[in-house]
């Protein structure tokens, strides 16, 4: 885990000048939500960000499991990025709370 975290904090290290306070942790966890889940409580997390990966067109559609436990659990905003581009325009939804 010593290379991950490493490997970690030299993508984050470029935004701590901007962006005072960033950390960067790696936690292992039987269930990958779960440890998500723990950590993002412990240190009082308001967004989670996580990748949103799809295989198919009904992957867009039906989400990883990990995806809905975050969505149903945690107690703060969650936010699925895709890293690829969009094939075309979609509308967007804002939800506020």
């Amino acid at each position: 885990m010593q290379a991950e975290q490493e490997a970690l904090e030299a993508l984050v290290d470029p935004w701590r000048a901007r962006m005072p306070g960033v950390t960067a942790l790696v936690v292992w966890h039987k269930r990958f939500h779960r440890g998500v889940l723990d950590v993002a409580r412990e240190v009082g997390a308001d967004l989670i960000v996580k990748q949103a990966e799809t295989t198919s067109r009904l992957a867009e559609v039906v989400r990883t499991p990990d995806d809905w436990h975050l969505l149903r659990e945690a107690g703060s905003a969650v936010l699925l990025v895709k890293s690829g581009l969009w094939l075309e325009q979609p509308p967007l939804l804002a939800a506020v709370d």
